[in-house]
Formats: structure tokens, C-alpha cells, sequence
């Protein structure tokens, strides 16, 4: 599952520099060209929902950022075996305007940005070698191909440029962007077609620390749990704890399990949270509240005795957590107690059926 993060839509000139030929069959897939840009930009931007104007506005203004000021757009990516992060960041102010919205027939809305290239950036982007590559997205409505198209558009580009500049693409990258769409095609029905031209440039590589591997491997989890699939993807969670142990991811996945009724596994998981992170009471109150939904009393005696020597006793402790609790899967970019949205707009490949497969296969 990929999330939107921006296009853009320019007039633009190529000259052919060189092509790339990607995969057995010979066809050529991705065009490397030098850019010979116009100073004047427009650009759209697509919204759906209660501020489907201020989104539209907000993404074309994004995608003015992305093609009117080389490197404007930085990214990071992450990757831990098959699975991906994937955030962009806008690192550059732009002076544009906007020249108005549209509501679309699906009841979102389109918006217009019109800004300039100054004389730096057009001398900058001559020296440019752009890839260029057709890319199709199929699903059953227009929002649902443009989200899906925007988001691998990204991806497929950073991955077509780490591979012709380290012959692979490495678990850890820092980089920018300049982007254009050059053509956008909808057949109305069930496809969408982008004809695209991106320069990616490298800022950086390396390994990943044991937080972001974490981070990464939580997050295929909880896409897991977002397509209904979390308890098969439990093994996923497992590496979590094995790579980067944490009382809240525990406590995260006790309430994934408590929501499902699976009271001995949020037990286990609750109870691995409290040895990791002792003094939190409100651990020992879920707790408390999955051993009486469970029937145990012994237990739920013993907690309370618990509750009593820290003085945290009170009637009926962790009802007021646990009555309306409803696991909500989320993509985070950050763990250790940061729940900030983030400037940028994330993406995560979702966890397949395949890799689902395999996965009830391992060893548990």
C-alpha cells in the first residue's frame, strides 16, 4: 500500500541521452534524457474528503516545489529484507499561485499553481539527466489509481537510479528530487497512465540502526493488521521483538489481540510490556482488565495487590482503557514517543499475499 506523497505537470523538452534496458525481454523501460525546461510551471493537485480543496492546493504546491527547485524534495528510505519505508520532505520554499480549484465528478477536486523557474534553477537543470518511464496503475476508481500511481512512481524512480549508481539498491538512502509528469491518461474505467521524467540525486547511504529496523519491520506489521491480516503476520512481529524490543510495541500488539478477544496472547504481550517498563500503571490496569474479561480471578487478586503497593488502586482499574478499545493500525515514521505527523507523507509497500503465505510456513 502506498500513500500519496506528490506530482507534477509541466510543459518540458527532452533530447534523448541514453536508454536503459531493464529485465530478459529487451524492451526498453526506463529513457535517461537531458531536460530543457520552460521558466513558467503549472502543476495539479489531487483531494478527496471534508478538505479536498486545501489537500488539492496543498499537493500542487508540493508539486511546484518538486519541479521548480532542483532538489527541493529530500527523501529517506528504509528497507529490512522485503519490507519498505519510504518518506519525502519538502526542504525548499517555493513563491507561487494559485490559480484556482475544480470539483471532480467523484466529488473530489483538483487545483491549479502556476510559479517560475528563476535563472539558477533553469541553468542547474540543463546539466540534468532525467529517467523517463511510463507507469500504470490499475484500480477501480480514479482516487484509488492516483494515490496507488503517486506513491510507486517515487519508488520505482529512487530504485531505477540507486541501482545505475551502486548496482543495487541499499537498505538505507538519503536523497532529492526534481519531477515531472509529462502525460497523464485515464481511461475512465480502471487504469491510469503516467508518463514521467525524475532526477534523483544522492545525498547519502548506509546501514540501519537497530530503532529503524524496528521501525520498519512494526510497520509491515501493522499494514498487516490494516488489510486483516495481522495475526497471520505475527512473525513479522516477532523480528520486532527480536530486533528492537520495546514495551510499547508490546503494548500495541496487546491491544491488536485483546480487540480480537485472543486474551492469552495480549496477556503474554501486556505482561512482556511490564518487564520491560516496570513502573507504567496503566500497564498493570489492562492487565488487570484482560484477566477478569478472561475469568481469572487468582490473577486479577494478584494485580490488584500489585496496584495496592504502588498506591494506584481504584475501583475496577483500566475499564475506562479497555471498554471501547478498538485497535487502529497506523504507519508511523517515528516510535520512541514522537506521534507527530511528520513534514513529509510516508509511504509502505503493504505485505502481500505471498509474503502472508510464507510467513504461516515460519518457524514460530
Amino acid at each position: 500500500m502506498y500513500k500519496v506523497v506528490m506530482t507534477a505537470l509541466t510543459a518540458v523538452f527532452v533530447a534523448v541521452l541514453a536508454t536503459a534496458f531493464i529485465g530478459c525481454s529487451g524492451v526498453p523501460k526506463v529513457e535517461y534524457k537531458k531536460i530543457r525546461p520552460f521558466p513558467q510551471v503549472f502543476t495539479k493537485g489531487y483531494g478527496w474528503g471534508e478538505n479536498a480543496e486545501e489537500i488539492a492546493t496543498h499537493q500542487a504546491l508540493l508539486e511546484a516545489a518538486a519541479l521548480t527547485k532542483p532538489r527541493a524534495i529530500e527523501f529517506t528510505y528504509l528497507r529490512v529484507g522485503p519490507y519498505e519505508m519510504f518518506k519525502t520532505e519538502q526542504v525548499e520554499e517555493i513563491d507561487a499561485k494559485v490559480l484556482g480549484a475544480k470539483a471532480l465528478q467523484d466529488g473530489g477536486m483538483v487545483a491549479t499553481v502556476q510559479t517560475n523557474r528563476d535563472q539558477e534553477a533553469l541553468r542547474e537543470m540543463k546539466y540534468m539527466v532525467s529517467a523517463n518511464f511510463k507507469h500504470v496503475c490499475k484500480a477501480p476508481t480514479f482516487r484509488a489509481r492516483h494515490e496507488k500511481c503517486q506513491g510507486e512512481i517515487y519508488e520505482r524512480a529512487m530504485k531505477e537510479f540507486a541501482v545505475r549508481k551502486f548496482g543495487k539498491v541499499p537498505e538505507k538512502l538519503l536523497g532529492n528530487y526534481t519531477f515531472f509528469v509529462l502525460n497523464r491518461e485515464d481511461d475512465g474505467k480502471k487504469t491510469l497512465t503516467l508518463n514521467v521524467a525524475v532526477v534523483v540525486g544522492f545525498l547519502g547511504t548506509g546501514k540501519l540502526s537497530k530503532d529503524e529496523k524496528g521501525m520498519v519491520l512494526m510497520n509491515a506489521w501493522r499494514s498487516a493488521c490494516a488489510s486483516g491480516a495481522g495475526q497471520r503476520a505475527t512473525p513479522i512481529f516477532k523480528q520486532v521483538m527480536a530486533t528492537n524490543p520495546s514495551a510499547e510495541f508490546a503494548k500495541e500488539y496487546a491491544a491488536f489481540e485483546m480487540a480480537a478477544k485472543r486474551y492469552n496472547n495480549s496477556i503474554a504481550a501486556m505482561r512482556k510490556a511490564i518487564k520491560m517498563n516496570p513502573h507504567d500503571l496503566e500497564n498493570y490496569k489492562v492487565l488487570y482488565q484482560l484477566y477478569k474479561q478472561k475469568g481469572d480471578s487468582a490473577s486479577m487478586a494478584k494485580v490488584e495487590q500489585k496496584l495496592v503497593e504502588m498506591e494506584a488502586w481504584e475501583e475496577n482499574p483500566g475499564a475506562d482503557i479497555t471498554s471501547t478499545l478498538q485497535y487502529k493500525q497506523r504507519v508511523r515514521w517515528t516510535e520512541a514517543g514522537d506521534e507527530r505527523s511528520p513534514s513529509g507523507l510516508i509511504q509502505f509497500r503493504e505485505v502481500d499475499e505471498t509474503e502472508l503465505q510464507q510467513l504461516e510456513g515460519a518457524d514460530e
